[in-house]
């Protein structure tokens, strides 16, 4: 007999009753099973797209079965709301690790509060910059979001491609955790990042193939500041409903938005808003005077669905590299 499927204390607020959801990217592991949830799945390719996508990776090559059938495929040419159709607003969204994919994250923030009733909520697990491969990247400001939305961008843009692919860097989460480990100016060594970064770029320019990565970056911190910045412009439609910063033991922090009514009154939106900003303690810990760019193995707990994650961003990594040829600093 199968054991009673558990969801995780932060998204307690979602009922597989009554709540009609979708999750964005589940891939192989979703985090709402249909046995268990009224939920439809979205994914930037169709079911049969993904298995033939993974079939040659090694992590993916025994779980290609699991990956699940796909309701609705978001490619990024339509809107989300194109997308899903004729379907009645939702109860909530979750996409855990796809924010940061989002070349234009107010729009995509705004393509989801289109498909969420009033009262709806959208569940995001956002990886946190000091703990993963983006440790060396610059923290996303709201020029950068500006730029982004006001040029519609689609697909990544040029300087979101050369950010992420020149300055990404292997790490020991738990190492980092532990505070013995300290990235600063370490750089890959297996190829030049620079040269690597700018022949992305071309190959986007001359062939407009979409080249995949972070293209903003957060810490709990940074993330409320953009928000409340986002308030004071009027482009975005929630208030925080839930925060949870980052955890020993975990590479994310884990926000809810709940999407208010457009009925409500700009002053009242954006008292609401503002009053839903939470303080909080942050524990991730600054590495120490001793700490180590090249740390030994670590134990380091993570949850398989967290460690298929981590393996997820690697295979992301491993990707791009093979799209030019390698090269070393002559």
């Amino acid at each position: 007999m199968s054991q009673a499927f558990e969801q995780e204390p932060w998204l307690a607020a979602i009922t597989g009753d009554t709540m009609r959801g979708l999750e964005i990217g589940p891939l192989d592991k979703p985090r709402f099973p249909k046995q268990t949830y009224r939920v439809q799945y979205v994914d930037h390719a169709s079911q049969a797209e993904l298995r033939d996508k993974y079939a040659t990776d090694d992590a993916m090559r025994d779980h290609l079965d699991d990956i699940v059938d796909v309701d609705f495929v978001w490619s990024g040419e339509s809107t989300l709301r194109e997308v899903v159709r004729d379907e009645p607003p939702f109860d909530y969204v979750f996409a855990s690790h796809v924010i940061e994919h989002a070349p234009d994250m107010i729009g995509w923030l705004r393509e989801i509060a289109a498909v969420l009733d009033d009262g709806g909520l959208l569940c995001l697990a956002i990886p946190d910059k000091r703990l993963c491969f983006d440790v060396n990247r610059p923290l996303t400001e709201m020029g950068d979001l500006v730029d982004a939305h006001l040029r519609g961008l689609r697909a990544p843009g040029y300087r979101q491609i050369w950010d992420f692919h020149s300055k990404i860097v292997d790490v020991d989460a738990a190492a980092m955790w532990a505070g013995t480990a300290d990235y600063t100016g370490t750089w890959r060594a297996d190829l030049d990042p620079d040269l690597w970064a700018y022949e992305l770029c071309l190959k986007h320019q001359q062939t407009g193939d979409y080249i995949d990565g972070h293209c903003q970056v957060f810490t709990p911190g940074s993330f409320l500041e953009v928000y409340a910045k986002l308030v004071k412009l009027d482009l975005i439609d929630y208030r925080i409903a839930s925060f949870d910063p980052s955890q020993p033991g975990t590479i994310e922090f884990r926000v809810i938005l709940e999407r208010l009514s457009p009925a409500l009154p700009a002053a009242d939106r954006r008292a609401t808003q503002l009053a839903s900003i939470p303080t909080f303690d942050d524990t991730v810990p600054v590495p120490s005077a001793q700490a180590s760019a090249e740390p030994g193995p670590t134990p380091f707990l993570v949850t398989p669905r967290e460690e298929a994650l981590i393996n997820r961003k690697r295979r992301l990594v491993e990707t791009a590299r093979r799209l030019i040829p390698r090269r070393r600093p002559s």
